[in-house]
């Protein structure tokens, strides 16, 4: 046997090859095995269309589809390039009881001169066989095509193929032991799991034989470029850090974030009840790093993009310019349409392929209301991840939390310690008017303001004031103008009454002075008086003799 054996050859899809620390081990033989639908054999296309350097596009075995519906998928799919997807070499070995059985007994014999007349034409080393299960179904004798299936193997790993075999996830159930997980090197196990009508699909390596290898079950995605796995429960918080700020087009809240806006790669959260304009807000910051010449994505999940391009318009925001300039693009996801983990990789898809500098999501507080049955700590979990991978991506985000009135002001999210810059806004019902208030929850590195102001949505743009502080505390909206004019003309009658008090106090004053001297004057006087008579006294006194008693 080879000493290939220790390499690997690549799946075709990164997050797996993460996953099989390579790809699939070189000329050894790997089943996937599972249910129908659960993505077999676009995980086998995707290993037989790639091209590398090396060697073109595999051989494809198929005993269930046409060669030429696998065609179609391959083109569907976009599993290679043009001039590859020619290459693919597809042996059609449907189950033929004329061709398989020589003298009264099953054998692949023949199939196996075909094979290898395919990869000797074909100058691979990759080999798929898709649905070999199939032939459990044909024919009745299981012991003879499990004996045939397990010479497959040996004859593959004597000349360093790489066979790759998928089967249902029935034939282990109904034939006994399986000769997959057993004569094979490495068992994939692929199923769909759904939870209150919502299905996901996942991926586990059962065994991978002489390498390690990830035991977690990973949840992946197809769409219309393919199938996508990555193992995102391995994402560590080693995101870069900048000290370039990002304006967040609001002057004013600018200046409560200490004058430069919000840290370039950070997270941003605006949480606040319907219609206390956290989309605006959002959109606002977009519209700005489109203005400077940054790339933007937009992803919507309550708004479709003609709507939020629509109705960021009533503000003066004119996002279909920045649509048009290729410096923003807006797709909406509703959130009931998949899984958690499926959100997280979509979201992860459309960064590594749009590449914008600024990623919003309105609201990301839509994921708890999907209808599923995970928790808050499952949507923790999910933006944690989420953070580690566009921080490390250098990605800046901002996220809108919808909190429902019956939640008196508290986040479901419970995500306010993940987040960097948290801010947070509040309708305030005075005198049967709502009026808006913002305040910074919290701002990781940025001297944040403490203040509670104002934000005001107008034709014009949003604006943040200062609100009225009165003897009856603070006032805003409209009632700020005649609680304003209320209290003027309670300064001014008070200025008045206090100046009369003043007048009269003065007065009081004067008069005390002039009663005090007029006071010391009669005092003086009757000093003098009393003085003068004591020594006219003593005078007359002097004439008598002494004691004359």
């Amino acid at each position: 046997m080879s000493s290939t054996r220790s390499a690997s050859q690549s799946t075709g899809i990164e997050g797996l090859d993460r996953i099989l620390d390579g790809g699939y081990p070189a000329g050894r033989p790997t089943v996937i095995r599972g249910a129908s639908g659960t993505g077999k054999t676009l995980l086998a296309l995707s290993f037989a269309c790639r091209a590398d350097g090396k060697e073109g596009p595999g051989v494809i075995a198929t005993f269930d589809e046409s060669p030429n519906a696998l065609r179609d998928s391959i083109a569907a799919l976009g599993l290679a390039r043009a001039k590859s997807a020619k290459q693919v070499t597809v042996v059609d070995l449907r189950p033929d009881v004329e061709q398989l059985i020589a003298g009264g007994d099953f054998e692949l014999g023949g199939l196996r001169a075909r094979i290898e007349l395919a990869l000797k034409k074909s100058g691979t080393s990759r080999l798929v066989f898709d649905s070999f299960d199939t032939l459990f179904l044909a024919f009745d004798n299981k012991a003879r095509i499990y004996s045939e299936l397990k010479r497959i193997f040996e004859w593959s790993r004597e000349r360093d193929i790489t066979l790759l075999a998928t089967c249902g996830e029935q034939t282990v159930s109904l034939y006994g032991t399986g000769i997959e997980d057993y004569a094979s090197d490495t068992v994939i196990r692929v199923a769909q799991e759904v939870d209150n009508r919502i299905m996901t699909r996942t991926l586990r390596v059962l065994k991978c034989r002489g390498r390690s290898h990830s035991t977690t079950v990973y949840p992946f995605s197809i769409g219309a470029k393919g199938l996508s796995i990555r193992p995102i429960t391995e994402a560590r918080m080693t995101g870069k850090v900048s000290p370039r700020r990002l304006s967040t087009g609001i002057a004013t809240l600018d200046a409560m974030l200490g004058s430069k806006g919000v840290f370039v790669g950070s997270v941003t959260m605006f949480s606040g009840q319907s219609g206390t304009g956290k989309s605006l807000l959002a959109a606002s910051i977009a519209e700005k790093a489109c203005a400077s010449g940054r790339k933007v994505h937009y992803l919507a999940f309550e708004e479709s993009p003609d709507e939020l391009l629509r109705n960021t318009q009533s503000i003066g925001l004119d996002l279909k310019k920045q649509v048009n300039a290729k410096r923003l693009t807006v797709t909406s996801m509703r959130s009931v349409e998949l899984g958690l983990e499926e959100h997280l990789i979509q979201i992860m898809d459309l960064v590594e392929e749009v590449g914008p500098a600024l990623l919003v999501l309105d609201p990301v507080s839509a994921l708890l209301d999907m209808g599923r049955s995970e928790g808050v700590s499952d949507v923790k979990s999910i933006i944690l991840r989420l953070m580690a991978f566009l921080k490390g991506a250098g990605v800046t985000t901002v996220m809108t939390d919808l909190i429902p009135d019956s939640a008196a002001g508290v986040s479901r999210m419970d995500i306010s310690s993940l987040i960097d810059t948290w801010i947070r806004l509040r309708l305030v019902e005075s005198n049967g008017i709502l009026s808006r208030l913002i305040h910074i929850g919290k701002s990781r590195g940025l001297p944040g303001s403490a203040e509670v102001k104002e934000f005001l949505i107008t034709n014009d743009g949003l604006t943040i004031e200062q609100p009225y502080s009165g003897p009856s505390g603070l006032v805003f909206g409209a009632e700020k103008s005649a609680v304003r004019a209320r209290d003027r003309r309670e300064y001014n009658k008070r200025a008045r009454e206090i100046q009369r008090l003043e007048l009269e106090l003065e007065h009081e004053r004067l008069t005390d002075e002039r009663q005090q001297t007029l006071d010391r004057q009669l005092r003086k006087q009757k000093l003098e008086e009393l003085e003068a008579r004591i020594v006219e006294l003593r005078e007359v006194q002097g004439l008598y003799p002494t004691n004359p008693l």
